[in-house]
Formats: C-alpha cells, structure tokens, sequence
C-alpha cells in the first residue's frame, strides 16, 4: 500500500482499509507528512506488527549519519513502530533539498 500523494483526511482510512483487505506491505516516507495516520491505521488494524512490512524513507535533506539515525527514530515514533523493515534513502544523491 502506497501512500505518496495520500491527502491527510483520507490516508488513515485508505490505510486501515487496505490491512483490513489484505495488504501487509505499507510504504510511506517522512516527506509525505502522513506517517502518524498511516501509524494509527496500523495499530487500529488489529494486525500484529509482525504481519506487516512496513517501509518508510529518509528525507534528502536528512542525509548524514546523526541526521539519519534521527529521522529514522522519528519516523519510528510518529508511524508507533519499534522497527521498521525498510528504510530507504529517498532521492539519494539529493542532499541538500528540501524536505
């Protein structure tokens, strides 16, 4: 389940729909500003987190190893996860861009 573009009054119920129907695999990125509702569809899920792949993505403006390494845990934070499967560099070679 994709959630780029994802409007923030409607990724929520997409999200917990999309579980409810049988996706496992949820990909988000700290750049869409969606996480906490793409969180909350997936505790409100009822799904172990074990059933799920969740992926989300780091931010160009956030490379470095400090910058990273917080941006992760946030992303952590505001989805409710204690890991995530994935973490991608999104637009690698974009340092400096904002996020």
């Amino acid at each position: 389940m994709g959630t780029f573009q994802s409007k923030k009054e409607n990724v929520y119920e997409a999200t917990l729909y999309a579980i409810q129907q049988g996706y496992r695999l949820i990909d988000t990125a700290a750049v869409y500003r969606n996480e906490k509702d793409v969180g909350r569809a997936i505790r409100d899920s009822g799904i172990d987190r074990r059933k799920l792949f969740v992926t989300s993505k780091l931010g160009p403006a956030d490379h470095g190893y400090q910058t990273a390494r917080d941006s992760c845990l946030k992303s952590m934070q505001d989805l409710g996860v204690d890991y995530l499967d994935l973490y991608l560099i999104h637009w690698p070679g974009a340092q400096g861009l904002p996020a």
